[in-house]
């Protein structure tokens, strides 16, 4: 025996999905604003120690690739 049909069933569904859709695509923004920001923040933080430390010529190099070791980016 077929089901009844629900009355505006239709509409409520489509409604239902578009808003999962925004909220993922919200998600999505929110997490690569957060990804933008603590990219410049690691940025900035390394800026700063090769400035601190500036007078050794292969500081920077050296950090760069201790770092990628340590946390784990190395290629």
């Amino acid at each position: 025996m077929k089901e009844k049909e629900i009355e505006g069933y239709t509409e409520i569904l489509n409604d239902i999905r578009s808003l999962l859709e925004k909220a993922k695509y919200r998600a999505y923004k929110a997490v690569d604003n957060i990804r933008v920001q603590t990219y410049w923040q690691i940025g900035e933080r390394i800026v700063r120690g090769e400035l601190q430390y500036k007078e050794r010529a292969d500081y920077g190099k050296r950090l760069i690739k201790k770092l990628s070791e340590d946390l784990y980016i190395a290629k």
